[in-house]
C-alpha cells in the first residue's frame, strides 16, 4: 500500500500551489454539471485521504475507506468527528454534497435553478459579490468548492504529524504487581 502523502491527489502529484492551479485550469474547461461531479469527486477523495492520514497505520483503515466510509457522506460525517473539518467547512461540505447529488441525479439541472440556488445559499461564499466583483451562483459553487479543496490539502500536512497511534488499553499487570509489593 502507497503512502497516503504520496498520493495526496488523484495523478498522484504533491499538493503544491502549480499542482492545484492545474487542477484549477482543468475545471475552467468543464461544463456546469463536470465542475460539479469532478469538484465533490475530488473533496470526497481529499476527505478520504485526510482521515487516511490521521487515522492508526493498519490495513484496516483501507478497508474501512473503501467500505462503510466510501461514501462522501461518511467520509464528511467522519472528518468533523474527528475534528479533522470544522462546523463551517462541515456545512460546506453537506452543501456540496446535496449540490452534487442533484446535478448526479437529474439530467436537466442547472444552476439557474430555485433548489440549486437555495442550496449555494448555504455555502459561506454566497453573495452577490466578490472582492468587489459579481458572481454568480455557479461562481460561488466553484469558489466554495477551491475554498475547501486548498484547505483540505493544506491541511494534510499537519495533520500527518498528529497522527494517531496504537494504544494499549490492557493494564500492565507487572506494573499493577510492582505497584502493591
Amino acid at each position: 500500500m502507497s503512502k497516503p502523502e504520496d498520493r495526496l491527489l488523484r495523478d498522484g502529484r504533491r499538493p503544491d500551489l502549480d499542482a492545484f492551479m492545474d487542477f484549477v485550469r482543468e475545471l475552467e474547461k468543464e461544463t456546469p454539471r463536470g465542475v460539479v461531479i469532478i469538484a465533490c469527486a475530488t473533496i470526497d477523495d481529499l476527505l478520504g485521504r485526510l482521515i487516511e492520514l490521521f487515522l492508526i497505520d493498519h490495513k484496516a483503515v483501507d478497508e474501512l475507506l473503501t467500505g462503510p466510509l466510501s461514501a462522501f457522506s461518511a467520509r464528511i460525517k467522519s472528518a468533523v468527528s474527528l475534528g479533522l473539518i470544522n462546523d463551517e467547512e462541515y456545512r460546506d461540505c453537506e452543501a456540496l454534497r446535496k449540490i452534487r447529488n442533484a446535478f448526479a441525479h437529474s439530467v436537466k439541472v442547472s444552476f439557474t435553478e430555485q433548489r440549486i440556488k437555495d442550496l449555494c445559499k448555504n455555502l459561506r461564499f454566497f453573495g452577490d459579490t466578490y472582492m468587489n466583483r459579481k458572481i454568480t451562483v455557479e461562481g460561488v459553487f466553484r469558489l466554495s468548492a477551491g475554498a475547501i479543496m486548498e484547505s483540505l490539502i493544506n491541511r494534510m500536512y499537519t495533520v500527518r504529524q498528529r497522527r494517531l497511534q496504537t494504544q494499549s488499553w490492557v493494564p500492565d499487570r507487572n506494573r499493577s504487581k510492582r505497584q502493591t509489593n
